[in-house]
């Protein structure tokens, strides 16, 4: 708590002695699902000093998503993300990250950072500048990411956000983004003495046995770098991207799956929901954002993620549409799904944010 207070006031000093750009944002965003529900909501600020050429772009979001889909779950997530364009190809953009499951006792701290390059062409190139990643029923990413399910590509381009739906700059060659997590998982779970029916083959009878109190912690730490490149064609109407990524574990996760009771289930990967954001070994995305009739803007995805713990491969897919209507409000529909031993798992979210 103390550590929210003190970044409020953080921002609210920033806030006051800096410049702010016309482009600041709030947004809300509910999702559902089979036994799933949630919200989101997210602002973003750009600070821009009198000397500074390009705005930083400050964006914190809290989620919270309530399910009962296999594993019961409460899961509260708190974002804060800085994003900056140091000239018209270099950006860059960083997140802290706190999620809490309330129910199965879990939980994980930790950032991103990231580089974006991209290649103009022409003699005035736009600068980008690449959004906070999203871990809402959106995300992690991650969801992780999940990723990721704040919503910063309001504001922003999108290279290295598979879920934006922003169109790349006409000026775009193309984009490489490099990003890297680094979370701290852990859990403690306390147990008292319970009593239950067991049945006994010696006596052919159930009987009553008496299970003895337990306590245990377990903690990992997770490395995750991934790349994404995307290329626009056709004038920007369409652009490709490919997202790759590996993880890597101080120590065997299973430990806190198993100590938590968590089944090893990773549907949810890459959303705040699940398998602790998912603990995941290998991950891959591919999609294209494209501009449709009516200005719609789109993204088409597909995407895989391998759990650690067993290497059976979770696949992906969703699809978003987005539209601004009044030059300053943006309405957001999404749909999602995951696909891992034969069962699904649909989110469906809608989400307006306006810009200022």
């Amino acid at each position: 708590m103390k550590f929210w207070k003190s970044l409020g006031v953080f921002l609210f000093i920033a806030t006051a002695a800096a410049r702010v750009e016309a482009s600041d944002s709030l947004g809300f965003d509910v999702l559902g699902g089979v036994g799933t529900s949630g919200f989101d909501t997210n602002g973003s600020l750009d600070i821009k000093a009198a000397d500074v050429k390009n705005p930083y772009e400050a964006s914190l979001s809290y989620a919270h998503q309530y399910t009962t889909f296999q594993t019961e779950s409460r899961t509260n997530q708190y974002t804060l993300g800085l994003d900056h364009a140091a000239d018209d190809n270099w950006n860059g953009h960083s997140d802290l990250t706190y999620w809490n499951d309330s129910i199965n006792q879990i939980h994980y701290g930790g950032g991103t950072a990231g580089l974006t390059y991209t290649w103009n062409e022409g003699e005035a190139p736009r600068a980008r500048t690449a959004p906070a990643k999203s871990r809402d029923a959106d995300s992690v990413y991650s969801l992780q990411e999940q990723e990721g399910l704040a919503k910063g590509e309001d504001q922003s381009s999108a290279a290295g956000n598979e879920m934006s739906t922003d169109p790349a700059p006409k000026d775009e060659i193309g984009a490489l983004t490099l990003n890297a997590d680094l979370f701290v998982y852990g859990t403690e779970v306390e147990a008292s003495s319970t009593t239950r029916k067991v049945f006994d083959r010696k006596l052919n009878r159930y009987v009553k046995e008496v299970v003895p109190p337990q306590t245990g912690t377990a903690k990992t730490t997770q490395a995750h770098p991934y790349i994404t490149h995307e290329k626009p064609l056709f004038d920007s109407q369409a652009t490709p991207y490919l997202t790759v990524g590996h993880y890597f574990y101080s120590k065997n996760p299973a430990a806190i799956e198993a100590l938590a009771g968590r089944p090893r289930f990773a549907a949810s990967a890459g959303r705040i929901n699940g398998l602790v954001g998912g603990f995941l070994n290998n991950n891959g995305e591919i999609g294209t954002r494209v501009s449709l009739p009516f200005d719609l803007e789109s993204d088409f995805r597909l995407g895989a993620a391998q759990e650690v713990t067993d290497n059976t491969w979770a696949t992906t897919q969703g699809v978003t549409l987005t539209r601004i209507f009044f030059d300053h409000v943006k309405v957001k529909l999404d749909w999602s799904r995951a696909i891992q031993g034969g069962v699904s798992d649909d989110l469906f979210t809608g989400g307006v944010t306006y810009t200022f």
